[in-house]
């Protein structure tokens, strides 16, 4: 077996945490380039399907919030001292 190291994020879970700032970064340059496309994504979508993860899965979010994976990219890579 070893001494391996257990991950603390599933390859899924990472996966989703990348597609969601691929998601926001698309979802700024489309409201700052083209407003009438970007809000309706916006308004018709994020709107309506943030509510359904917070209530199908709360702790997902925490997971998936572009300013929570952020907020945690110095813990990952080891430049904080935690």
């Amino acid at each position: 077996m070893g001494n391996k190291k257990l991950e603390p994020y599933p390859k899924a879970l990472r996966f989703l945490s990348v597609l969601s700032i691929i998601f926001l970064i698309t979802l700024v340059y489309l409201i700052h380039f083209y407003p009438d496309t970007g809000l309706n994504l916006l308004w018709n979508f994020v709107i309506i399907v943030s509510p359904l993860i917070f209530l199908l899965a709360p702790n997902a979010w925490i997971n998936l919030c572009p300013l929570a994976i952020v907020q945690s990219l110095p813990r990952r890579f080891r430049w904080s001292k935690e």
